[in-house]
């Protein structure tokens, strides 16, 4: 797993261009590289959660993709140490989305990419 610490910025992609929306990027302290940061199953634009910590430090645990320019988070702490609980998406049978944090669930507006497969075994528990 890598780590990386650094602060969080959020930029606006201009309308018309394929990625347009939101995108956060953490500005790395020690390598002063960029990355493009994701949760798993979700897409890097207009994720509502990671926009939310714009201009705050942050250690963040996850994964490099191979081309380089991407992380996946997996983890995150504040800078002075508390954790951060990153709500986990799924899609429902009905074609929502929905967050899972704290075992409570909750609609959103963003399409995962996939479903993984013991959350969704919790959303069919969740409806007994």
């Amino acid at each position: 797993m890598d780590k990386i610490i650094g602060k969080i910025t959020v930029v606006a992609i201009e309308d018309g261009s394929k990625s347009q929306g939101n995108v956060a990027y953490i500005d790395c302290d020690n390598s002063k590289r960029r990355y493009t940061i994701y949760r798993a199953g979700m897409m890097s634009q207009n994720d509502d959660f990671l926009c939310s910590l714009d201009g705050k430090r942050v250690i963040l645990y996850g994964s490099i993709e191979e081309k380089g320019s991407f992380f996946c988070v997996e983890s995150l702490t504040s800078e002075n140490g508390n954790n951060i609980q990153i709500p986990t998406m799924v899609l429902s049978e009905l074609g929502e989305s929905l967050f899972i944090k704290n075992n409570l669930v909750e609609k959103c507006s963003v399409k995962p990419r996939r479903i993984p497969r013991k959350l969704k075994k919790k959303i069919k528990k969740q409806k007994k």
